[in-house]
This record gives structure tokens, sequence and C-alpha cells, in this order.
């Protein structure tokens, strides 16, 4: 697949991934927000961050 091409594919999927994060917040918020803190603690770590470690989530 050429460059340019490639790069609108994967564009499109981080596009895709984006909206099922925001459509999934509205479900995990409430579920998130009754985790004792080491719940949360360990929910963290295995939640994807932006480079694919864990991240602190804010919901």
């Amino acid at each position: 697949m050429p460059r340019p091409r490639c790069h609108g594919a994967a564009f499109q999927r981080l596009i895709g991934m984006t909206e099922a994060v925001n459509a999934s917040k509205p479900t995990l918020a409430p579920l998130y927000s009754v985790l004792t803190d080491e719940q949360k603690k360990m929910a963290d770590q295995l939640m994807p961050g932006p480079l694919g470690h864990g991240s602190h989530v804010t919901i």
C-alpha cells in the first residue's frame, strides 16, 4: 500500500478507536466511580494509555 493510503488507513483506525472509547465512557464511568482506590489502580494499569502503557484514567 502506498504511504499516503497507509497513513489515511491508520488515521481512520485512530478515529474509530477514539469513537469507541468515547462511546464506552457513559457505561464505564459509573463502574469506575464505585471501585476502591486499589481497584482503580489496577484498572488504570490494565487500560492502555496513549502509547500503549497503563495510564491514569479520568472519566
